[in-house]
């Protein structure tokens, strides 16, 4: 009788255990839906999109004129033949997004708003470079098993790269911004809100 307890208990163990290893983590749901919402993303843009989750805006913002005048130049340009959602989760809390610029204007929202909320959240969020790495660690893993369909030499070899300069911000490739042209201001949930 005994012996058979402790078979099944080793049994439930090990079932337990295979079920925690098969568990998705936060971060690898939200690569493998980047991925499967934007097919054409290459090594640079899964970069891009971790880098923002755990760094949040690129830099501080000096000059708030002259980011008032990007915006207002980005949306005078904006192919409006394309739909977006008008958020984008970035970080496994929620706490850092993407706010798409074309569904936030045709909703009617005001430009002034986003603008204030990119400018403190580019201010006053401090990204952790330590999470970039783990995160970076995650989609290598991924890519090693063949669960994300990016190039594991261009991957690898680009964050090598980057991890001498210190992990800075870099732009979408060519062939990201020409399929999906990318028009969005990342911003900390905290600092944005909408009518809807």
């Amino acid at each position: 009788m005994k012996s058979i307890f402790l078979f099944m208990y080793g049994y439930m163990f090990l079932f337990a255990t295979v079920n925690a290893q098969k568990t998705e983590t936060a971060i690898e749901i939200l690569i493998k839906h980047q991925i499967a919402k934007y097919p054409k993303m290459e090594a640079r843009d899964l970069y891009k999109f971790l880098h923002q989750a755990a760094m949040g805006s690129e830099h501080a913002v000096k000059d708030t004129n002259a980011v008032k005048a990007w915006l207002k130049n980005e949306i005078a340009g904006l192919d409006t033949s394309i739909t977006d959602d008008l958020i984008e989760q970035l970080s496994p809390d929620g706490s850092l997004v993407r706010i798409n610029l074309r569904p936030f204007l045709k909703s009617g929202e005001n430009p002034e708003h986003l603008l204030r909320a990119f400018i403190s959240t580019a201010n006053n969020y401090r990204g952790n470079k330590d999470t970039l790495v783990k995160y970076l660690t995650t989609a290598k893993e991924l890519i090693k098993r063949k669960e994300i369909p990016v190039d594991e030499y261009i991957f690898f070899t680009l964050v090598n790269e980057l991890e001498k300069s210190g992990y800075p911000a870099i732009h979408h490739s060519t062939a990201y911004a020409i399929s999906y042209k990318p028009a969005y201001r990342v911003v900390s949930k905290k600092y944005f809100t909408t009518k809807q």
